[in-house]
This record gives C-alpha cells, structure tokens and sequence, in this order.
C-alpha cells in the first residue's frame, strides 16, 4: 500500500465534510441499486427468521431449566451435609 494518495483521491475526513443533502442523494442511489426480494420471498425469509427464532428460544430454554435443575440438586446434597 503506498504511502502516497493519488491525485483525484480525497482523505476520510474530507469525504465526510459534505452535505447531508449529498449524503442522502448518494444514499438514495445506493438503494435504486439493490435488487430487493419479491413479496414472496420476503415472506418466505421472514417466516424462516421468526422459526429459528422460536426453535433457538426453546433449546436455550431447555437448556437454562436443565442447569437451573442441576444447580438446585447440587445446593441441596451441598446444604444438606451440614
């Protein structure tokens, strides 16, 4: 990587002193640019989303119940010796 910056490069900081106006422009060119999901798709993705979710809720549920269990035997054959 060279040290020196080419003739038309502009540093960070000076990219950042622009508008908010321009920054928007850009930002608005930017998404014309993304070819989004269909409606079916969208729904479809949406759907696998809130089952992941829900399957990934229920196994660390499961999980936390089985230590929560495992820890309350152990306290009382702990508390229990005394």
């Amino acid at each position: 990587m060279s040290r020196f910056r080419a003739a038309g490069q502009r540093s960070a900081a000076s990219q950042r002193s622009g508008s908010a106006g321009s920054l928007l422009r850009e930002v608005r060119t930017e998404l014309r640019k993304v070819e989004w999901p269909s409606r079916q798709e969208g729904m479809k993705l949406t759907g696998a989303v809130i089952g992941l979710s829900v399957l990934v809720g229920l196994f660390l549920g499961g999980v936390d119940f089985i230590f929560q269990e495992l820890f309350k035997v152990l306290i009382s054959l702990t508390s229990g010796g005394l």
